[in-house]
């Protein structure tokens, strides 16, 4: 089963039928962490050209880069790694994003630190954040993150700084599907009263299924501070071999079709991909991940 990265695999759970506590479990960290409250904007988008390639769907995906989307979604990884992505907005350098992100496992529990930078000289922010993530017995698994967010303008502008949290749940039903959930910034912390600087409250639920281990599909719905309303996005990704993968996705509202691919090659992960928006345009993005293999 492909769901978890391809050197550092999850411990397969036994298959069993998807029993009513289960959907309990799930549905109540749902109503639970889904204010009507929630609206959205930048630091809550996805990161990771994986992700990107299957229209941003990553909520239920065991996935390195799944530091920023969704902290549980690291607790799988079992060997240490490292890895820089770029993600130029609408192919404008002034709204792109440089990552760098580490992950180091630690007995039960992994540890993870990334850095983010968006933006030009005459306005840019800066995200540094530390995860924590942990397998809570052979199914479920959970994580938090912690973030240092700073905007700065031009000169003669103050800079803004503010921390903020995120925290995420993943649960393997059977082999073949995975549920997860996410929130961002759940209290609605702002930089200030200016709308163009507030800190997006996103939340995520969605799920994954593998029908082989060539082919994974993804379902995710999404709200966030923004937007005002649900986005419903869903991705495939077809892995003929143990090196390619090729990803694609749709959604019904800013994001209408992605594309993606990507590249195993010994220690080294290569992904690429672009997003079309239906009004602004292609954003594309591009990872590089090197796994310390054991």
């Amino acid at each position: 089963m492909y769901l978890s990265l391809e050197s550092t695999k999850c411990e397969k759970p036994n298959s069993m039928n998807t029993s009513r506590w289960v959907l309990l479990f799930f549905w109540s960290f749902v109503i639970v962490l889904c204010p009507s409250s929630l609206h959205s904007q930048a630091w809550g988008e996805e990161l990771g050209a994986r992700i990107a390639g299957m229209n941003n769907t990553s909520v239920a995906l065991p996935d390195f880069w799944n530091l920023h989307n969704n902290p549980a979604g690291i607790a799988c990884l079992s060997v240490p790694a490292i890895g820089i992505n770029y993600a130029s907005r609408f192919s404008l350098k002034e709204l792109s994003t440089k990552s760098l992100a580490m992950v180091y496992p630690v007995q039960k529990s992994v540890l993870g630190v990334t850095v983010d930078y968006f933006g030009y000289a005459l306005y840019h922010e800066v995200k540094a954040g530390l995860v924590y993530s942990r397998k809570l017995g052979k199914r479920l698994s959970v994580g938090t993150q912690l973030d240092y967010l700073s905007v700065a303008f031009g000169e003669g502008y103050a800079n803004r700084h503010r921390f903020t949290f995120g925290l995420g749940v993943q649960y393997a039903v059977t082999d073949e599907l995975r549920l997860g959930a996410s929130v961002y910034n759940p209290v609605g912390i702002r930089y200030d009263t200016l709308q163009s600087l507030v800190i997006p409250a996103v939340f995520r639920a969605g799920l994954a299924y593998s029908f082989s281990d060539q082919l994974l599909t993804t379902a995710e719905l999404e709200k966030s501070s923004l937007l005002g309303y649900w986005n419903v996005r869903a991705g495939v990704e077809f892995r003929p071999n143990e090196r390619f993968a090729f990803r694609a996705g749709t959604g019904f509202y800013r994001e209408v079709f992605s594309f993606g691919m990507g590249y195993a090659w010994k220690n080294l992960k290569f992904d690429i991909a672009s997003t079309v928006h239906q009004q602004l345009g292609l954003t594309s993005q591009f990872s590089i991940l090197y796994t310390f293999r054991k």
